[in-house]
């Protein structure tokens, strides 16, 4: 993740941002010197001396890294902590007489910053940064002071300064001298301004993407995961700006970077580990941008380039093997004008697929091609002679339904789920779900309830609507004894889905005694977890309140063991508060006390504890 120094807080957890603001304010960022490139290198002092570093490049830290064991978010409250630190002009955080200096690290350890911090509101300041960074250009910059001793004004305040003074041949002069040694800035410059180059093509980023590839290989010809990571970033600042050209209308612009990403990034997939999904994550942009270009209204020129590209690159199998193979000829069916072309789509499509979802894909876009056509005889017929593909007969039972023809989706469903249920068993909860819905449109009940059973017990994704539709539609005398033999049913189910939905069901009959057997039961046969035994047991506190105190003793006591870091200590926190409010004080106390006592040498449990 990118994070722009202009807008940080956008993109950051506000508890993290809080605790990052605090930690600057107490003086705990120590610089401890620059790399190349833009690195910078800090020491933010915590419970330990953790190092920070970072990449920053024209206002947008590229990459971050601590060495914190903090695993729950992207961003940690050390790196926020030096954010503010690098943020602290513009922000004014550094004008206020109650901040502590920020130290510049020398040599040595850094030593314990003692500082006698004011009362600090973070949600407060925050807010007050926020409401800078959604308006920038209310945020008021440091001025220069009238006194003799003169105040810091801001790196970029200093820059902007001086671009009002130069002259346009100074500035030709600068942007030629370090554009013209540097291939990433190279790149960044001729794609941002790629609408006034009179020689653009899609050359000219196939070479800058295949120059950023080249430089990231080792000496076998391979780049590792944490390389492949940075070649993503890198990429991304040339395939981003393909969907700012999209936006702006520079269409051309925008199909010539997204192909060149497309190309060169497939190829590069083959010996780039992309455990990180960052390089995978430009082509998904890439693709994306060409198929908005697809439908939108494009000159003659435009749409004839782009439906030749998209013909002669799948002819070729380029992406053969990725999802955008397939997706060449859907750029090229939604550019389609003539009966030529779909002609000519049509042979390339009537080609043997390479597997089942390939061959099944085919046949859909075969189906589209023909139902753009006036005569619908042909999409019908083939349609028919297809309905063993899956997303063809989702087509054809939503026709029948529409045209209420419930007989044709009876026969479509029945058809199915026969052919499906040893072949492919995932299918048939789609096809349960026509009965229901063809039952419910011809007001017959007792089928409702039949196959809503089936998709309950058995075959559907998700379990609660079946329920709901059972109880819908049981008469309200039959419901007691139905719910009984359901919950049987329910109880002897091979689904987990369904054994899973039990409390809930216990929970809104009010069955409160079930419901404590349910819970006692499966905290022993599958662990004690606090949160379904605490939401399920504010039911049972008036009726079974010492055995649930039991269960939640022993849920917390077995999270206090297993916790090993902060996040761990804070939840723990978070649920003995909740067991405090159900009515545990004393419980609370001696689960404290129990834990306080076993683990003293973690400070961060034992503040987190001292909180209660």
């Amino acid at each position: 993740m990118k994070i722009p120094l202009n807008n940080f807080e956008q993109l950051i957890d506000p508890t993290i941002l809080k605790r990052g603001l605090t930690y600057f304010k107490k003086g705990q960022v120590l610089q401890e010197g620059e790399g190349s490139a833009g690195e910078l290198f800090f020491i933010v002092q915590g419970t330990a001396d953790y190092e920070v570093s970072l990449v920053v490049n024209r206002e947008v830290i590229e990459d971050y890294t601590c060495d914190c064991p903090y695993t729950d978010g992207p961003v940690c409250k050390h790196i926020v902590a030096v954010i503010f630190y690098l943020t602290q002009d513009a922000l004014q955080l550094n004008e206020s007489n109650d901040l502590p200096k920020i130290q510049k690290r020398k040599r040595g350890r850094p030593k314990a910053v003692k500082q006698t911090m004011p009362d600090v509101h973070p949600e407060k300041e925050v807010k007050d940064i926020q409401q800078q960074l959604y308006q920038p250009e209310t945020r008021k910059r440091r001025q220069p002071s009238t006194s003799t001793k003169s105040r810091k004004v801001s790196t970029k305040v200093q820059i902007e300064d001086i671009i009002q003074r130069l002259t346009p041949e100074e500035m030709k002069h600068f942007i030629m001298y370090h554009v013209s040694e540097n291939k990433a800035q190279q790149a960044d410059f001729l794609a941002m301004f790629a609408a006034k180059n009179e020689h653009e093509s899609i050359e000219t980023y196939r070479s800058q993407i295949k120059a950023i590839l080249s430089a990231a290989k080792d000496r076998h010809g391979f780049v590792d995961y944490r390389t492949a990571a940075k070649v993503g970033n890198n990429v991304f600042v040339i395939a981003y700006r393909s969907l700012t050209h999209a936006e702006n209308g520079n269409y051309r612009s925008a199909m010539y970077i997204s192909m060149a990403v497309l190309e060169e990034m497939t190829k590069a997939m083959e010996y780039v580990d992309d455990s990180s999904g960052d390089v995978g994550s430009n082509l998904d942009l890439a693709f994306g941008v060409l198929s908005t270009l697809s439908k939108k209204a494009l000159s003659s020129e435009l749409r004839q380039l782009l439906f030749d590209y998209a013909v002669d690159i799948y002819q070729c199998e380029v992406y053969e093997g990725w999802d955008w193979h397939l997706g060449m000829i859907e750029i090229a069916l939604n550019l389609a004008r003539t009966e030529a072309e779909e002609a000519l789509l049509l042979d390339l499509l009537h080609q043997p697929g390479h597997s089942e979802y390939d061959a099944e894909s085919r046949q859909h876009l075969i189906y589209s091609i023909l139902l753009k056509r006036k005569d619908k005889t042909d999409a019908q017929q083939f349609l028919d002679q297809h309905l063993s593909n899956p997303d063809l007969r989702q087509i054809a039972l939503q026709n029948a339904f529409t045209l209420t023809d419930f007989e044709r989706v009876r026969q479509l469903a029945t058809t199915a789920i026969e052919a499906d249920r040893k072949s492919k068993p995932g299918l048939l909860s789609d096809w349960y779900d026509w009965l229901i819905k063809t039952a419910e449109a011809e007001g017959d009940l007792e089928e409702v309830i039949k196959y809503a059973k089936i998709q309950l017990l058995d075959h559907g994704r998700h379990k609660e609507p079946y329920f709901q539709i059972i109880r819908k539609h049981t008469p309200s005398g039959e419901w007691k004894t139905t719910i009984r033999k359901l919950l049987e049913e329910m109880s002897n189910s091979r689904d987990w889905g369904t054994r899973e939905l039990i409390p809930k069901v216990l929970e809104e009959e009010q069955d409160w005694n079930n419901l404590f057997a349910y819970l006692q039961q499966e905290a022993k046969a599958r662990g004690y977890h606090f949160e379904r035994l605490a939401h399920y047991g504010k039911h049972l506190v008036d009726t079974h309140k010492v055995e649930i105190g039991e269960l939640l003793q022993i849920a917390l006591v077995t999270s206090g063991h297993a916790a090993s870091k902060r996040r761990d200590y804070v939840d723990l926190t978070k649920d003995l508060r909740t067991m405090k409010k159900m009515g545990y004080g004393e419980i609370v106390k001696e689960i404290v006390d129990k834990l306080m006592a076993m683990y003293k040498h973690r400070p961060a449990m034992m503040e987190e504890l001292r909180k209660l």
